[in-house]
């Protein structure tokens, strides 16, 4: 029975009879494969024997033969049915198995895949951490800040509340110096009326000054003019003068020739007359003298007309300066300094005549001896060398001074009030010197005839005696003449003096005046400034506490919103860490 149910199977075994299971998996395949390889050759096996068992069996007989054939015919048919299927079977196994290779291959890839995502997630674990770490960080300085923030808005409170106690404070002060800038108006406003009244009282006292000027000024005008003609006299004097000593010198010239013939007469009294002829030869050395200082007079009045000359461009110069130049105040400066300059050079004329007075005291002491009078004469002319020489000396710093002047004026008519100090400076000491110089003229024009005359005495010895004691006594009186002029010319300027100190002290006086004015105003002005510099800066303080109350609290908004962010954001990072840990 069992060979009859074996006859009845195929000799291969169909594939779908293979387990589910084996067919999942590509091992399974692989074993069916192999399992598939091994039926076949089972079969060939089986085949050969089968065959050689027939031909063993064709010699049992042919009745076997007929079942065979249709075993035969029934087994090809089953064959082809399951090579059919089995090709089937292979075709979709085929299929699945290229479906598994592409499945691995994409698997192969995913692990790939998720190997590298493995690394990168690795990586940002570990950038999370060290971040997580900064995290914290910053929440600690965010807390730190918040503390901050808590106790700078405590503070900015408190400084409100300040504020708003120091702003009630200075409405309060506000009010006040309202009320003070009122009153400051008010006495601003009269102080204002009352300037003006002393600006007008001022005015009309200026304009009287001015007035007063004015008259003065053609006063002195006047006066200039009275002295031009003195001068103009005074040369003419001196010219008179200039032909009396070329007469003296033609009558010295005569004497000369008459002591010539004395001397031929008296040579046979040599022994007798020595001491004659002594003093003839002293009285020969002394006119030589007396010729050589007359040709530095005639020097010196040739400088003289020199400087005249200079003076007179000068004074065309200083009159034409005085007609631009117009303050008061200066000119009453410059007529004090003139004054004290009139007064230094009438003291000094003062001494030079006490000193003509002392040589005139030993002249008198001393025409007992000829001899004596030529000693005298003798160092009475050193002396009047010596006053001669600073004469010149003092011409000449007269030149400096007026070069200096002149170049002082080309530099400073910008500066005219100083100018016109200094032009009538210059003015009262050219006037000066003019009358010292004339004054030295006729003093040295008078003593030169005076030496003649003592010359001329000299040859007649006892009848000159009396001569000189006459023009000792004429000199004498002409000093004192001198004298009683200089005394009134020093009253005068003395008046004037004192008159120009009350003009000053009055101006001096309005000057302060106007100062005390002058600086009450800015006081009060300097007030009313500084109320109002405190009123701007109370504004300007009150505006900084509002601005800087809308920054702080523009500064707690945008820090709130950046702890809010800070927060979100950690609650954001944690979430994503929590998955990635998962």
């Amino acid at each position: 029975m069992m060979q009859a149910q074996r006859e009845k199977q195929p000799f291969f075994k169909p594939l779908s009879n293979l387990s589910t299971n084996e067919m999942t998996s590509p091992s399974s395949l692989y074993e069916s494969a192999v399992r598939q390889k091994t039926n076949q050759t089972t079969f060939h096996i089986n085949r050969q024997k089968e065959n050689e068992s027939t031909k063993q069996d064709q010699s049992v007989g042919t009745e076997k033969l007929s079942s065979l054939h249709a075993k035969l015919h029934q087994e090809a048919d089953r064959i082809r049915k399951w090579k059919v299927q089995t090709e089937i079977e292979i075709r979709q196994k085929d299929k699945k198995i290229q479906e598994a290779t592409q499945t691995v291959e994409s698997l192969r890839k995913s692990v790939l895949e998720l190997q590298l995502q493995n690394e990168s997630l690795s990586l940002k674990l570990q950038e999370e951490m060290g971040s997580r770490e900064d995290i914290m960080q910053r929440i600690n300085a965010t807390r730190d800040m918040c503390n901050l923030l808590k106790e700078h808005g405590a503070r900015t409170e408190e400084r409100l509340l300040k504020c708003e106690t120091e702003r009630t404070v200075l409405k309060g002060l506000e009010k006040d110096h309202l009320k003070q800038f009122e009153g400051l108006s008010r006495q601003f406003s009269e102080l204002e009326i009352t300037a003006k009244e002393n600006h007008d009282h001022l005015t009309n006292l200026l304009n009287v000054e001015r007035q007063e000027k004015v008259s003065m000024e053609k006063e002195m005008k006047g006066n200039i003019a009275i002295a031009e003609q003195k001068l103009n006299h005074l040369e003419n004097q001196c010219e008179e003068k200039d032909i009396e000593i070329r007469d003296v010198r033609a009558d010295l010239r005569k004497n000369e020739e008459k002591m010539h013939e004395i001397m031929c007469h008296l040579e046979d009294c040599r022994t007798k007359l020595t001491t004659l002829q002594e003093d003839f030869n002293k009285k020969e050395s002394l006119l030589c003298d007396s010729d050589d200082e007359l040709t530095r007079t005639k020097e010196y009045k040739e400088s003289e007309n020199t400087l005249k000359t200079q003076i007179d461009c000068f004074t065309t110069e200083l009159e034409a300066c005085n007609m631009e130049l117009k303050t008061e105040k200066e000119r009453v400066i410059s007529l004090r300094d003139q004054l004290e300059k009139a007064l230094t050079s009438i003291e000094d004329i003062k001494s030079a005549k006490d000193l003509v007075i002392m040589e005139k005291s030993e002249m008198e002491c001393q025409l007992n001896s000829v001899i004596q009078q030529k000693d005298q004469l003798e160092t009475e002319r050193e002396e009047n060398l010596k006053t001669m020489s600073e004469m010149n000396s003092a011409i000449e710093e007269i030149k400096c001074n007026l070069h200096k002047h002149k170049e002082k004026l080309n530099l400073e008519l910008a500066t005219s009030d100083d100018l016109r100090n200094q032009i009538d400076i210059l003015d009262m000491e050219k006037r000066k010197m003019n009358d010292d110089i004339k004054n030295f003229v006729q003093e040295v024009a008078s003593k030169n005839d005076f030496l003649q005359k003592l010359q001329s005495d000299i040859a007649e010895q006892k009848t000159g005696s009396s001569c000189l004691n006459d023009e000792v006594a004429k000199m004498s009186q002409l000093l004192q003449e001198e004298r009683e002029k200089l005394e009134d010319l020093y009253i005068q300027q003395r008046h004037l003096g004192d008159e120009l100190q009350c003009l000053q002290q009055e101006l001096l006086d309005k000057d302060k005046e106007l100062n005390s004015k002058h600086k009450d105003l800015e006081k009060s002005s300097k007030l009313v400034k500084k109320l109002e510099t405190k009123l701007e800066e109370c504004t300007n303080s009150e505006e900084q506490l509002r601005f800087e109350i809308q920054d702080l609290k523009a500064n707690l908004e945008i820090k709130i919103s950046e702890i809010e962010n800070l927060n979100e954001n950690r609650e954001e990072q944690v979430v994503y860490i929590m998955k990635c840990f998962l």
